[in-house]
């Protein structure tokens, strides 16, 4: 059976950034590679994005990227950027995908989208499109169906699962590491490989996208052990295990908190769950002498497009591979059943968010999670997006939600600077001041930011680098003017 349409679309898309903190820090460059559902290409892109005199980047990424702020200055507003995204890209019934996306490239975008009035989500689901992660599929394959592809190691013997090793192995082009476009070529022709040599996982994989499919795997009300794989699990045992479903996820829907079976539950099951939550959460080397242990139980998000597949897929020679043995997983289970329900309680009471333990944004860039728009903000943000610029006023606009109204400011400041009025020029400038001066999550004070980078121009580093780092002394020094 085929997981998907015959009109399903791919959108392989990699993004290059001024740092790793998808709030604070921003996308330069989008590159993307459309292709039908046989991974055919359609079209390609490579849109670099104009950045914010606000934003200081982190000097390490523009080291291992290239990209300068001065070599941005040429490209596509944000507002651009996502208006052509919309128009030429996201196609009714396309599968968004890339390497990784779901934990890095996706959380940038959705800040994107939100700092410029669009629905966050989305982008993602609306007229059939969903989401997909090519390196999710990259350690299922791995782990349970790997003939016919190479598989690189570490010099220590550890298996690897980066980009460029798996082209590398598989004599697949990669021409640059850390460019957009390359890193997306290269992530379509891994695609093509494991839809060639393992078809069926391929599509079961993808039939995952559909978070229904995924909860059917993991249901509470019939549960039943299914194998996972999650970088959770270490690399040995190729990221994957057997887990068994526990609880729903407290405070967030349409996700579960799942055992790992590889481990005796015995020895959990007379902890309080105050206990249980401290082996959850603190660091291990902060762990007493007689908790040594973790506690083996994981978050399991039905709309991240987890790994799942029936235990039926573990053969002897695939649960060696992984380092499994079967007697100690059903010798596990059915220890878990025995103290089940009382540990699921527990295990639940442990993951409880803890109240005014997220306090909200003071950043309305960083506001997202704090909170769904209402029906009157989302019409008003649509006419944000459609509105000429002499009509972004806010007696125009007016917002229910005040990290909107904050928006606004900040979105006519970066795209259409001339149409501020003096109080939201004079909010914006102290806005951006405080935010180079004094720093933020992502970056330092202005002077430790300089002195910074100071350090790193004494250290040997080629012309080319070189010189980057003098442009970023340059982008800093006249930002805080």
């Amino acid at each position: 059976m085929l997981y998907y349409e015959v009109n399903m679309n791919f959108l392989f898309y990699d993004l290059e950034t001024t740092g790793l903190k998808p709030g604070p820090h921003r996308p330069v460059q989008f590159a993307a590679i459309l292709t039908d559902h046989n991974l055919k290409e359609l079209k390609r892109v490579n849109w670099v994005i104009k950045l914010s005199s606000e934003i200081l980047p982190d000097p390490y990424a523009c080291l291992v990227t290239g990209i300068t702020p001065q070599s941005t200055k040429e490209g596509m507003s944000e507002p651009e950027f996502l208006k052509k995204l919309h128009e030429e890209l996201l196609l009714p019934g396309t599968v968004v995908t890339g390497y990784n996306t779901i934990q890095f490239d996706d959380e940038f975008m959705r800040y994107t989208l939100w700092r410029n009035f669009y629905d966050p989500y989305e982008w993602q689901w609306k007229e059939g499109r969903s989401r997909w992660d090519i390196l999710t599929l990259v350690r299922m394959t791995r782990a349970l169906r790997p003939e016919g592809i190479e598989w690189p190691f570490k010099p220590d013997g550890k298996p690897i699962n980066t980009l460029g090793e798996i082209a590398k192995a598989n004599k697949l082009e990669h021409t640059s590491a850390h460019d957009a476009l390359s890193d997306v070529e290269v992530t379509v022709d891994i695609a093509r490989l494991i839809k060639e040599k393992a078809p069926k996982l391929f599509d079961f994989l993808l039939s995952l996208r559909d978070k229904k499919v995924a909860e059917s795997y993991l249901d509470l009300e019939a549960p039943k052990p299914v194998v996972h794989t999650t970088t959770r699990f270490p690399s040995e045992n190729l990221h994957t295990s057997v887990v068994y479903p526990l609880c729903p996820t407290p405070g967030r829907a349409g996700g579960v908190l799942a055992y790992d079976l590889r481990h005796d539950p015995s020895e959990f099951f007379t902890l309080s769950s105050a206990q249980l939550k401290r082996l959850t959460y603190t660091k291990r080397n902060s762990l007493g002498e007689y908790e040594e242990e973790r506690l083996p139980v994981k978050m399991v998000q039905f709309n991240k497009c987890p790994a799942l597949a029936p235990l039926e897929v573990l053969t002897p020679p695939t649960a060696a591979r992984i380092n499994l043995d079967l007697k100690k997983i059903q010798a596990n289970l059915a220890k878990l059943k025995q103290g089940l329900p009382a540990f699921s309680q527990k295990v639940y009471e442990a993951y409880k968010p803890e109240d005014g333990k997220f306090p909200p944004k003071d950043d309305p860039d960083l506001s997202l999670y704090d909170g769904f728009l209402n029906d009157t903000d989302r019409n008003l943000s649509s006419a944000v997006r459609v509105a000429k610029p002499k009509d972004l006023k806010l007696e125009l606009l007016k917002f229910e939600d005040g990290r909107l109204t904050k928006l606004l400011t900040l979105y006519k400041a970066r795209n259409f600077p001339d149409q501020l009025t003096e109080n939201e020029a004079k909010t914006y400038q102290e806005y951006k001041m405080n935010k180079i001066i004094n720093g933020t999550s992502a970056t330092p004070p202005l002077e430790v930011y300089l002195q910074d980078l100071d350090k790193l121009s004494k250290t040997k580093l080629s012309k080319s680098k070189l010189s980057l780092i003098n442009d970023l002394k340059d982008w800093a020094q006249q930002s805080s003017k």
